[in-house]
């Protein structure tokens, strides 16, 4: 699927609080498990005005396992925006695996 493919059913996600098209989107995200992929999902996560696909696409991390945990952990170190880097603490703590706690314990 093509860049201009992603951002015209992003744009159709960010208008509507529909679960149906937020987990399409989603779902379309999770097909590319590539690092530009896991970043591309990052950041229509982290850029996502509307609350419900913001929810939808950050729960989207841990259907991608233990990839989508590394590549969150990856993000606490680089992240330098607050409120995102409290996003990706959220997420991880969501996992319920101790392995991740050494990532968000300070």
């Amino acid at each position: 699927m093509s860049d201009n493919d992603v951002s015209y059913y992003y744009k159709e996600a960010l208008a509507t609080d529909s679960f149906t098209v937020h987990n399409n989107f989603l779902n379309m995200l999770l097909q590319d498990d590539s690092a530009l992929g896991m970043e591309r999902h990052y950041c229509y996560f982290k850029d996502s005005e509307n609350a419900y696909l913001k929810r939808i696409l950050g729960k989207g991390f841990l259907k991608r396992g233990r990839e989508g945990m590394l590549f969150l952990e990856e993000k606490l170190k680089t992240e330098t925006d607050a409120l995102a880097k409290s996003n990706v603490i959220h997420l991880i703590g969501l996992s319920y695996n101790k392995e991740y706690l050494p990532y968000i314990l300070p």
